[in-house]
């Protein structure tokens, strides 16, 4: 992780309306990933948008995520289902712990579903 200087540092650096994560590459190890972008834009926004759309409710919806920026969207969603590649407060944040990305997890799942 990024030393507390630092992070101190970004935040001052950073526009109020803008918000940042950083976390390890759960892919490649020891690198990290910086995210800065607006507090409104979200994956929890999107979805709450194409529920509301698609005339869903939000109950009705099942999101996937591996990663810090798919928190918002496992707070809205109906069911929220981490990657068992997933960053820990990610898998701790979800409904259901699946398999990795590279192992077709998500289709295995939308097949025991009945999804073809």
């Amino acid at each position: 992780n990024l030393p507390d200087h630092a992070i101190d540092r970004l935040n001052r650096l950073i526009d109020k309306g803008l918000k940042f994560t950083i976390a390890e590459d759960i892919a490649v190890p020891e690198y990290y990933w910086l995210q800065i972008f607006h507090q409104q834009a979200n994956k929890g926004s999107m979805v709450e948008q194409l529920a509301a759309h698609m005339n869903m409710p939000l109950d009705h919806i099942v999101v996937f995520g591996d990663y810090l920026n798919d928190q918002e969207m496992f707070r809205v969603a109906g069911k929220a289902v981490a990657m068992g590649n997933a960053l820990p407060q990610v898998k701790e944040a979800a409904d259901l712990v699946i398999g990795n990305n590279g192992e077709f997890a998500v289709i295995d799942y939308l097949e025991s579903l009945g999804f073809d």
